[in-house]
């Protein structure tokens, strides 16, 4: 895809990025001042709007690295931070997140609240870049927790088939909101890799029409 042009998700990138989603030096970025945005005006009014609410950050060098990959810890930050998910103290570990971690407490919560449930020998691989419809299941399971009722639809994306069997019923239930859509070529790419600046598109779109 090209970009967000109404209702695509926009580009993902190959580039990594860093382990959490503040700038290291701890420098905040004055709202409507990166200046790496160009090119990404399909996400720009979310990237602000999350920014004036601590949702997102910028880095201490004036940037928000758009194009740059979410790992699977970054996005449950973001996604416990705009839900506003507490940790109820039934959080079940896993293996290769630490309890000195930076991303601990985000990862805890989410668990307690039955939004993460990690993947194989009980791990989460926190450090992976989070997939197109793993982001899907997330958001879907935080407005479950939230008390939102919504109904699966058909796929009638060109990939459809490629979606997998656990993210179904949330990639159709936010395909039908309007929270996730597909690419410029009417792909949904369930395996693509979600950047800053989709993660931010995605959250915003939430926040403005179902919380």
């Amino acid at each position: 895809g090209s970009g967000i042009t109404g209702t695509n998700l926009g580009p993902y990138t190959t580039g990594t990025m860093p382990s959490n989603t503040a700038a290291s030096s701890g420098v905040s970025v004055p709202s409507n001042r990166f200046n790496d945005l160009n090119g990404y005006d399909w996400a720009e009014a979310a990237i602000y709007s999350l920014f004036d609410r601590d949702i997102v950050d910028g880095y201490g060098d004036g940037t928000f690295r758009p194009g740059d990959n979410v790992t699977r810890e970054a996005f449950v930050k973001l996604i416990v931070t705009a839900f506003d998910i507490k940790n109820n103290g039934t959080a079940k570990e896993f293996s290769d997140v630490a309890s000195d971690r930076w991303s601990h407490e985000y990862i805890s919560a989410a668990a307690s609240a039955g939004i993460i449930t990690g993947v194989a020998d009980a791990a989460f691989m926190p450090e992976a870049a989070i997939t197109r419809q793993d982001a899907a299941v997330i958001i879907y399971r935080a407005l479950e927790y939230k008390g939102k009722t919504m109904s699966a639809g058909a796929l009638t994306f060109t990939d459809s088939e490629k979606v997998s069997d656990y993210a179904l019923e949330a990639v159709s239930a936010l395909s039908g909101l309007g929270i996730v859509n597909g690419m410029d070529d009417g792909s949904i790419a369930p395996s693509g890799i979600t950047s800053r600046a989709q993660a931010a598109v995605m959250i915003y779109r939430v926040i403005s029409t179902l919380l």
